[in-house]
């Protein structure tokens, strides 16, 4: 029995053993939240004189996904001949393919991406620096990305050594160094050679390695950067601007009407941009009577021509305004009958003041709705508009066409500021310029207006720049403004809450950001972002001061 005992005994240690011995992935117990770590390095943090010969390893604080630690590596500057990569559940080991040059400082970066088999991410960036020579490069690059979200998460910040090269040619080949901001849109690179970089933002959204129609780019003021042991104390700002297009094409162009065209871009429309088209044929310009969006259909207009044309007839758009501000001009295509006849539908009806050239709400001047194809009223009756605080009163007033696709209500007084009202619209009331049958529906929706005792007023003087440009902007609204150096400027009406303020020196006076060109030398406009959150509060003039130079406000 005692025999029997110690040879089960020994099965059992057996068995242990090798189930140690086999890693695994862990299976139940309480939820882990928390983040892994790197517990041991070969060779340490800060090493010098390392081997040029010699490997790296890495050990975690639990097991991890081995994918996602292979594909969050990366090398700066990339060791010649490259690396391979082993990774087990805890470790990860990399071998150079090609001894490391000599008096050289390397970088090994894990970035978040690094996952437990529980997907917690790294908590921040690991980066290993050694060196094969007596010392650590000393130099530091500190910054920050303005923009949002998308642009401190898909972009990087790439730099090169090489800094009297175009871009163009140098996007072709690695970076020396490649890095992300972070959550707050700030970076920092250390453990730089003192010496001249290139460095440029690059979201590259196609994949394929060219600052080209549709990415996102942009460079600092200075045209090379420095790193210094002082780069904590400043910073560079870097705010990218989506690459304009020179050309963009028609995906289809369907002839409803010998009138009526709908086309479809491969950009998004913008409604507002409508009216400044040109629809052009071999026969000429074709002025339009209207034009509004698709429902449904971000990509696509419909136009109604003042000059008819034929079927199959070439069609292709001029004046055509992107999100930059950029006018295109569209490729040709042929213009051909529809069979379709699904045009007939009123889109959802968009409300908006009408404006002034500041801006500012102007209700008297009436209520737009716009709609998704050629009509007309036929009855003042057309809309109602009640204001529903403090009662229900009926609001007097008239419908009439701006444009075949556009109807403004005026009413017959200013209306309240910062009250509620009811606007319905009784699509029945509309005559369809063609044949096709009335829409019977009807539309309604609640509209606020703004109380003057609502707004309040910012007061400031830049110091920045001879002239810039400035805006203050939330969530729900945009200001612009120009302010000369020393100059109080006063910007009233302003709805209450927390704006965001910056300002940029218009270098070459087209009233647009530049975010710096691919060649050489040519940098970004400078831009300034104030340093915190600007409270406006209702009836009270905020007077910040003078806003004064430098990067570190």
């Amino acid at each position: 029995m005692n025999r029997l005992k110690s040879i089960l005994a020994a099965c059992l240690s057996l068995v242990l053993l090798i189930t140690c011995a086999n890693e695994r992935a862990i299976s139940g117990g309480p939820e882990d939240l928390e983040a892994p770590e790197i517990i041991f390095s070969k060779p340490g943090m800060g090493s010098t004189q390392v081997d040029p010969g010699t490997g790296i390893e890495l050990r975690f604080s639990e097991q991890m996904l081995r994918e996602s630690v292979e594909n969050a590596v990366e090398f700066w500057p990339y060791p010649p001949g490259g690396y391979e990569l082993e990774a087990t559940w805890r470790s990860l080991k990399v071998q150079f393919n090609k001894a490391l040059p000599a008096g050289e400082t390397f970088l090994l970066t894990l970035d978040k991406s690094a996952q437990d088999l529980r997907r917690n991410g790294l908590a921040e960036t690991y980066i290993l620096a050694f060196s094969t020579g007596d010392s650590l490069n000393k130099g530091l690059l500190t910054g920050f990305v303005e923009g949002g979200q998308d642009l401190r998460k898909q972009g990087q910040l790439l730099l090169y050594r090489d800094y009297q090269e175009n871009v163009d040619s140098l996007r072709s080949r690695r970076a020396d160094y490649a890095f992300q901001p972070d959550d707050s849109g700030r970076f920092r690179m250390p453990y730089l050679a003192e010496q001249s970089y290139l460095l440029v933002y690059h979201w590259d959204r196609n994949r394929n390695n060219q600052v080209d129609d549709g990415d996102y780019f942009g460079r600092p003021s200075s045209p090379t950067v420095y790193p210094t042991l002082a780069a904590e104390m400043s910073g560079f700002g870097i705010w990218p601007q989506l690459v304009p297009s020179t050309q963009t094409s028609l995906l289809r162009a369907e002839l409803h009407k010998p009138d009526l065209i709908l086309l479809r871009f491969k950009v998004p429309v913008d409604v507002d941009m409508l009216p400044m088209l040109e629809v052009n044929t071999p026969l000429g310009k074709h002025p339009l009577k209207g034009a509004t969006t698709v429902e449904e259909d971000e990509y696509g207009a419909l136009l109604h021509l003042a000059i008819p044309i034929q079927d199959s007839t070439e069609v292709w758009v001029s004046q055509f305004q992107d999100t930059s501000g950029t006018f295109l001009r569209t490729d040709t295509l042929l213009a051909l009958q529809s069979t379709r006849d699904d045009t007939t539908n009123i889109a959802l009806i968009e409300v908006e003041f009408a404006q002034d050239k500041d801006g500012y709400p102007e209700p008297e001047e009436g209520i737009v709705f716009s709609l998704n194809h050629p009509v007309t009223p036929v009855a003042d009756s057309l809309i109602i508009l009640r204001q529903i605080q403090p009662d229900t009163a009926l609001i007097g007033g008239q419908a009439r066409s701006l444009s075949s696709t556009q109807i403004i209500w005026e009413p017959d007084s200013a209306l309240a500021g910062g009250a509620s009202f009811r606007w319905q619209m009784d699509t029945r009331l509309l005559n369809p310029i063609y044949a096709e049958p009335a829409v019977d529906s009807v539309r309604a929706s609640i509209l606020v207006t703004e109380h003057p005792d609502s707004l309040g007023a910012l007061i400031l003087t830049q110091d920045l720049a001879d002239l810039v440009i400035g805006e203050i902007r939330k969530r729900d609204y945009h200001r612009e403004f120009m302010a000369r150096r020393g100059e109080e400027i006063s910007l009233t009406e302003l709805p209450s809450g927390y704006y965001q303020l910056r300002a940029f020196a218009d270098l070459n006076g087209n009233r647009q950001y530049d975010a710096g060109g691919r060649e050489m030398g040519h940098a970004a406009e400078p831009f300034w972002i104030y340093p915190e959150p600007v409270r406006v509060r209702a009836r009270w003039d905020l007077d910040i001061g003078t806003w004064r130079l430098g990067i570190e406000d």
